[in-house]
This record gives structure tokens, sequence and C-alpha cells, in this order.
């Protein structure tokens, strides 16, 4: 401590490089850029989720990745699965929302799940 009444002198920064540093640190986070960031990163993180999402939505699996085949395998076929879309009869190929291709009533593949 000082003795009562000595002067006060101002620091000088080159003599103190951990006060520099403080000075620096706090020129780069000022409250307006950490409240600008904190309402960003949200924002860019729900951009690259829904783009994401999307782009695995658009992506079927290919016919032979789920082992599709046009033949029902015992009282399973694809006419009876909740991911099969009909065509314009009952005969007509439709499309699945899973797998890619025309697609058989009468088909089946692994990820044939029954229409509830």
């Amino acid at each position: 401590m000082s003795e009562p009444g000595a002067e006060w002198e101002p620091l000088e920064p080159w003599k103190h490089p951990n006060l520099l540093e403080v000075r620096l640190l706090n020129d780069r986070l000022s409250r307006k850029s950490v409240l600008i960031n904190l309402l960003t990163l949200p924002l860019a993180a729900t951009a690259a989720v829904a783009t994401v999402s999307r782009a695995s939505a658009d992506a079927k699996s290919p016919q032979s990745a789920v082992q599709y085949q046009d033949k029902p395998k015992g009282d399973a076929k694809c006419s009876g699965c909740k991911f099969f879309q009909p065509g314009k009869d009952a005969n007509a190929k439709g499309q699945c929302q899973v797998v890619a291709g025309d697609i058989s009533p009468d088909g089946w593949c692994v990820v044939y799940s029954k229409k509830s």
C-alpha cells in the first residue's frame, strides 16, 4: 500500500502485460457483440437442422438396400404397408415413401410396416 498523501500514478499498459490482455479481451467482448452472437447462433443452428432434415427426407433407399422383391412375403405385401402410395388402379405400380422407384402392390421389403 502507498503512504497517505502519495500521488496516484496512472497504470501504463506496456508495464503491465496482464492489464493489456484484459483490455484487449474487453474490446472484443462488448455487450453488443455478445448479444448479437447469442441471437445469431440459434438461428444458424435452426437453418442447419432444417437443411439436413430436408435432404434426408428427399433421399429414398434404393430397392436393393431394403431387399425389395416383386412378390409378397406371406401375407405381407406393399399394398398393406403404411408407406405405400398406390398407383392409378389396384394393379398399377405405385410409390413408396421410403423406397425409390416403382413399387408393385404385391411387392415386399424389410421396411414393411402393416397399416393400422
